[in-house]
């Protein structure tokens, strides 16, 4: 089924703006697929040093029902009503595309899920660093 996915992109220096974004959604099980562990881990730094006058608890890979953010990289949990790709990878089901623009292949990679979301026929909407 076709639905609105949310292409966020922002350099590297904003990947703390993720917290911000996850803030800003009113609580909802979460989940953030990321490219590996090593990837996993800084993506739940991130969220839990940033706003530095609050946190946002999670945890990683590890099926927790209870947990408002799951981090991942193998399977996509089909209990969880927001998923944000953070990976490389097209994901199935997918809300929100964080890209971190920080070389042309990433951005290619972001560009080619695009042609394919929107082929898909999903609604796209471009957030791009600025906003």
């Amino acid at each position: 089924m076709a639905h609105e996915i949310k292409f966020y992109i922002k350099k590297a220096s904003e990947g703390h703006m993720l917290s911000e974004l996850i803030l800003s959604i009113p609580e909802t099980s979460i989940y953030i697929h990321t490219n590996n562990l090593e990837h996993a881990e800084a993506i739940s730094q991130i969220l839990w040093a940033h706003p530095k006058d609050r946190f946002i608890a999670n945890i990683i890979a590890k099926p927790c029902p209870d947990a408002v953010v799951l981090i991942g990289y193998k399977d996509i949990p089909q209990d969880r009503k927001l998923i944000i790709n953070c990976s490389d990878q097209q994901v199935q089901p997918t809300h929100i595309e964080w890209v971190i623009n920080h070389n042309p292949h990433v951005i290619q990679l972001a560009r080619d899920r695009y042609k394919a979301w929107r082929h898909l026929g999903h609604s796209l909407q471009y957030i791009s660093a600025k906003s």
